[in-house]
């Protein structure tokens, strides 16, 4: 059964994954829209790095859909470490789009 990491929210499956794991590096997505214009206010995300931070923010934020309706200003920065030195904020516009997915069952005759 697989289980999650307790600190960055990754499923871990099997044994090998988890003696093995190591978190991605933590950065703060601030977008003003939603936060004012306190960077702290802005959430941690556990990401490879700053785009994919960005986008994985966007896709926590997309249950209102607001990402699909009007794109979005978010600035990044790595708040781990081994962060660039000085620490700089990446600024990116994050949208989304809508998908329609189709697909089909067979079915035998009968039904």
């Amino acid at each position: 059964m697989p289980d999650i990491c307790e600190v960055c929210g990754e499923w871990l499956v099997g044994e090998w994954t988890m003696a093995h794991h190591r978190c991605p590096p933590r950065w703060r997505v601030w977008c003003p829209d939603y936060e004012g214009d306190d960077p702290e206010q802005g959430e941690v995300v556990f990401a490879g790095d700053a785009e994919e931070a960005a986008t994985k923010w966007a896709g926590e934020q997309s249950e209102n859909h607001e990402m699909i309706d009007s794109p979005r200003t978010v600035k990044v920065m790595c708040e781990d470490d081994f962060a660039r030195e000085p620490r700089e904020w990446v600024t990116f516009v994050v949208h989304g789009e809508a998908t329609i997915n189709f697909y089909a069952s067979e079915v035998s005759d009968g039904e």
